[in-house]
C-alpha cells in the first residue's frame, strides 16, 4: 500500500501540472488575442492618420488657391479704382487728353 500513496503524489503533481500549462496557455493565447487586436487596431490608426493627412493637403491647395483669388481680385480693384480716376479725369477734361478737337 505504500506505492498508492506515491502513485496518488505523482498522479496529483502530473494534474497540478497540467493545471499550470493549460492556464499558461489560455493566458498566452488571451495575450496574442489581445496583441492582435491592438496590432488592428494600430493598422486602423495608421490608415486613419493618412487620410487626415491627405485631407490636410487637400486643405492646403484649397486655401492657396483662394489665397491667389484674394490676390487678384485685389489687383482688380486697385485696376478698377485706377479705371475709374481716370473716367472722371476725361469728363472733365483732364488727365489723358492733351490736344483739343
Amino acid at each position: 500500500m505504500t506505492s498508492l500513496p506515491e502513485e496518488l503524489d505523482l498522479i496529483l503533481r502530473l494534474a497540478q501540472l497540467a493545471a499550470v500549462v493549460g492556464g499558461g496557455g489560455i493566458l498566452l493565447m488571451k495575450f496574442s488575442r489581445m496583441a492582435t487586436k491592438m496590432e488592428m487596431t494600430g493598422d486602423r490608426q495608421a490608415s486613419e492618420i493618412t487620410e487626415l493627412k491627405e485631407g490636410q493637403k487637400q486643405m492646403q491647395a484649397a486655401l492657396t488657391g483662394i489665397a491667389v483669388q484674394k490676390a487678384q481680385l485685389d489687383s482688380h480693384s486697385v485696376q478698377l479704382a485706377n479705371l475709374q480716376t481716370d473716367i472722371v479725369d476725361l469728363r472733365r477734361l483732364k488727365g489723358f487728353i492733351t490736344h483739343d478737337r
